[in-house]
């Protein structure tokens, strides 16, 4: 028996707020400031590079759906890179 007031949180809404926390961290880094680039080599002058972070609370145990949707987005995200974009 569950405590009072405590409610149980369905698979499917625990699944959504992991997708919405990765869609917002990729959001926020996509407009992380970016150096200035050599206009002859379009290379950074300060030799760094576009990095994405994958930020995952895994606070409470995940399941087999949960780590598929997961992985289907690293790997979606990974085929978008262009580049030197690192994961």
């Amino acid at each position: 028996m569950t405590p009072r007031g405590k409610r149980r949180r369905s698979k499917a809404f625990v699944a959504l707020g992991l997708v919405l926390a990765i869609f917002v961290t990729l959001a926020i880094v996509g407009f992380w400031p970016r150096g200035e680039y050599d206009p002859k080599t379009l290379c950074p002058k300060d030799g760094d590079y576009s990095r994405t972070a994958v930020l995952i609370d895994a606070t409470d145990a995940l399941s087999a759906s949960q780590v598929k949707i997961i992985r289907d987005e690293v790997n979606a995200l990974r085929e978008r890179l262009a580049l030197h974009e690192w994961v």
